[in-house]
């Protein structure tokens, strides 16, 4: 028996968004942002868009970081160069860099800490 009604994915690059460390691939890197739609199909055909997701990627490993609604509607705004707009791209990072080291153990905090002290 054949499935005639299912669910797809679509995933879309946005934009570039960020210049910082990732600490996957242990490189300075462009994260991009991602729109990843669900859709119901008929046939293998989209028919209708049930939700959307956002989060960024790194360029080179292409590690994930679901997004909060407040920094989606910042990352798709006009990139203005004010106060606030610096504040949330930090808040941005220091949550990114957060998630990323939240599975590192101390040791392995303390090497990536040791690393920081040295390249300044």
């Amino acid at each position: 028996m054949s499935t005639f009604i299912g669910r797809m994915e679509e995933k879309k690059i946005i934009k570039p968004v960020l210049d910082t460390h990732c600490y996957q691939c242990s490189s300075i890197t462009k994260w991009d942002l991602y729109r990843e739609t669900n859709w119901m199909s008929v046939l293998g055909i989209k028919f209708i868009p049930i939700g959307h997701k956002y989060y960024l990627s790194c360029q080179n490993c292409h590690d994930e970081f679901k997004l909060k609604s407040e920094f989606v509607a910042f990352l798709k705004s006009s990139s203005d160069n004010n106060e606030s707009t610096e504040k949330i791209r930090r808040e941005l990072i220091n949550e990114l860099e957060d998630n990323q080291l939240s599975s590192k153990t101390e040791k392995q905090l303390a090497y990536i800490q040791s690393l920081r002290t040295i390249k300044k």
